[in-house]
């Protein structure tokens, strides 16, 4: 299969990451960090994917190959949120993002081919009621923090600010619920930052994709919305306000509704972006 992420020198990446900065053209850029919602199709794309692979590669032995096999598929019903250092215009972190599309979610398809886990669609629908339409789902595919940050001080702040656009997606698009296929450390994290993390059917942890032990799990959107209203640390993390000092924020109105998150910022430069190889 083509490998659908280009490669990427160091000043090839730099040059894409001020290109989206400046492009973008935020207010308070001079905060360390910034977060980016991004289209699989956007200019700025393959600055997630590359933070994407190489996190996935060194962890989980992730090759190319794979990775175009198992996501490839989901590119056109991907997006993606991308943190960014500001300082040395570097991509740091990053979650993919698939809806609902012909292509379906990529947790409801593995949770089903795994004979691990072996739970079909509908199993999860009985499970977890409340959502019949999948297009109020949001699927988690990837989630990823290079060494270079995720091992300083800034490991935290840029996973929260990570898993708080996930909610700001959520918010913006209506999902009513969030599933992911995550490892269990991972998940601990996200646990203890309070966030809801319900196993999937109760499948258990197991061998998956390079990691010892992952499981599928959901987020119920609403129930994450009743604890934040006594839950300062899960309201600090999702509202942002953990991060707002360090992080530039995309503008969605937590109060209203909003446009998909891809279309509050431009995709494109006015320039031709390089050209893929």
């Amino acid at each position: 299969m083509l490998d659908l992420a280009r490669k990427l020198g160091d000043s090839e990446r730099q040059t894409l990451t001020q290109q989206l900065i400046s492009t973008v053209g935020r207010s308070d850029v001079s905060k360390p960090f910034g977060l980016y919602f991004l289209s699989s199709g956007g200019d700025w794309s393959d600055l997630a994917r590359y933070v994407e692979r190489a996190v996935f590669l060194k962890s989980f032995g992730n090759d190319d190959r794979e990775m175009d096999d198992e996501y490839g598929q989901y590119e056109d019903s991907s997006f993606f949120i991308l943190a960014v250092d500001h300082r040395c215009t570097e991509p740091v972190g990053m979650i993919r993002i698939i809806e609902q599309s012909s292509m379906g979610l990529k947790t409801a398809h593995d949770m089903q081919r795994n004979p691990g886990w072996g739970a079909t669609y509908e199993q999860f629908l009985l499970r977890h009621c409340g959502v019949d339409d999948p297009s109020l789902i949001l699927d988690i595919a990837t989630l990823a923090v290079l060494p270079r940050w995720s091992s300083t001080s800034a490991g935290m702040p840029t996973a929260a600010a990570l898993y708080g656009g996930v909610y700001r997606s959520a918010h913006a698009i209506g999902a009513r619920q969030v599933i992911a296929t995550l490892d269990v450390s991972v998940a601990g994290l996200l646990s203890g930052l309070d966030v809801p993390l319900d196993p999937i059917c109760d499948m258990p942890a197991i061998e998956y994709l390079g990691s010892a032990a992952t499981r599928p799990y959901v987020i119920q959107v609403g129930l994450a919305e009743t604890i934040m209203r006594t839950n300062q640390k899960l309201t600090s993390v999702l509202m942002g306000g953990m991060v707002d000092k360090e992080f530039s924020l995309p503008a969605i109105d937590l109060d209203n509704p909003n446009p998909h998150p891809t279309e509050l910022e431009p995709q494109f430069i006015e320039d031709p972006a390089p050209a893929r190889t």
